[in-house]
């Protein structure tokens, strides 16, 4: 899968060409990306800028599953393993600026592929879909007393049977909103 991605000169990003990957969450969907998954150009006056996050900075184990990424990342800009050896000793804003500009490239990338969530709780399980203008749910609640678990692994079937036993009801229910701000902030907020 190869996705071209550039940070316009309004500040956005944009997908100029992408796979598919159909995500239930995206902050796991990072440990799935297959290499070469980001191809990333930006100007050199991005190191002499700065770069407000626009989602958060990746943690050191999400960066080293994402090292082949990372390292195409830096040498697309540009930057060789000596030089970036020598960034880490005499320049930690600047790597910090690349690590961040990096994060923000993978978490774009990951948000602009979801198009479903799911959330569980004990007792709620919501799927969220992500279309282009809005988000619609669909939620299923068990109303009455019952030791039933949305969590847990069960078939259909042992679901229906333990709900049924109990006397507990299932009430279905189902919303939709229109995005309040941008579709990928919205997702990465949830």
């Amino acid at each position: 899968m190869i996705g071209l991605i550039e940070l316009a000169a309004d500040g956005h990003f944009r997908l100029m060409v992408g796979g598919l990957i159909n995500p239930i969450n995206p902050i796991n969907l990072i440990n799935h990306f297959a290499p070469p998954a980001l191809i990333v150009t930006f100007g050199v006056h991005f190191l002499t800028t700065n770069h407000a996050m626009k989602y958060r900075r990746l943690q050191q184990d999400e960066l080293e599953s994402l090292e082949k990424d990372f390292i195409r990342f830096l040498a697309t800009n540009q930057v060789t393993a000596s030089e970036w050896e020598k960034l880490k000793d005499e320049e930690s804003e600047k790597v910090e600026k690349l690590i961040r500009i990096f994060s923000d490239i993978v978490f774009e990338k990951v948000l602009n592929d979801v198009q479903y969530l799911e959330y569980k709780t004990p007792k709620d399980i919501k799927t969220f879909h992500f279309e282009e203008d809005r988000i619609v749910m669909n939620g299923l609640l068990v109303e009455g007393q019952t030791s039933f678990d949305f969590t847990l692994e069960q078939s259909p079937q042992q679901m229906l049977q333990q709900i049924q036993l109990t006397g507990a009801k299932l009430k279905l229910y189902t919303a939709e909103k229109a995005y309040s701000r941008a579709r990928n902030m919205e997702i990465f907020e949830m």
